[in-house]
């Protein structure tokens, strides 16, 4: 067991290593869940775009009467409005930039999950183990070119909160005191 360091800088490593694991599954989450929103956002607009086309609509009864035309030509109005401002807001690339990050995120997390259980197995951190969180620092530089650039901000503390409940300080492996690793 020669490519083992020694416990004092094991556990600076240490820290680093948990608030990576931490912050891949934050990232997960975050990503998870803006890409969500976003597809439900398409996806709604899409389905208003659909149903609300005036031969769709437009041809029923209701439309007829007096408020039935004044409530048909603020439907159709907005509509309209829907239809322009939809290629504007281009939701289309935000999904696939956030199904990119989530992805790779997802990846990142199992990642650093495998290593964290390695590390818990051992004891502490072979040569191997700190290549590979060498590697892992590495692709989340990649992956932060990418990121928002200005977060949500209550959907990163929901998911922040998420984090640390499973998560917890306690459930990761420090070593006791005078154990070298």
């Amino acid at each position: 067991m020669a490519d083992r360091k020694p416990a004092e800088v094991n556990n600076g490593r240490l820290r680093q290593i948990y608030d990576a694991y931490r912050s891949a599954l934050l990232n997960r989450k975050y990503y998870g869940c803006q890409l969500d929103s976003y597809r439900k956002m398409n996806r709604a607009s899409d389905i208003v775009l659909a149903i609300a086309t005036p031969g769709m609509v437009g041809a029923w009864a209701i439309w007829h009467s007096q408020t039935g035309q004044l409530l048909w030509g603020v439907i159709a109005s907005s509509v309209s409005l829907l239809a322009v401002v939809k290629p504007i807001f281009n939701w289309s690339k935000e999904i696939d930039r956030y199904s990119r990050l989530h992805a790779a995120h997802t990846v990142q997390f199992y990642t650093l999950k495998q290593l964290v259980d390695d590390i818990e197995i051992e004891g502490g951190i072979t040569v191997a183990m700190e290549k590979r969180f060498n590697e892992s620092r590495a692709q989340n530089t990649q992956l932060a070119k990418d990121d928002d650039v200005r977060p949500n901000k209550r959907l990163s503390i929901r998911c922040e909160k998420e984090v640390l409940r499973e998560i917890p300080s306690d459930r990761l492996w420090v070593p006791e005191e005078g154990e070298t690793s």
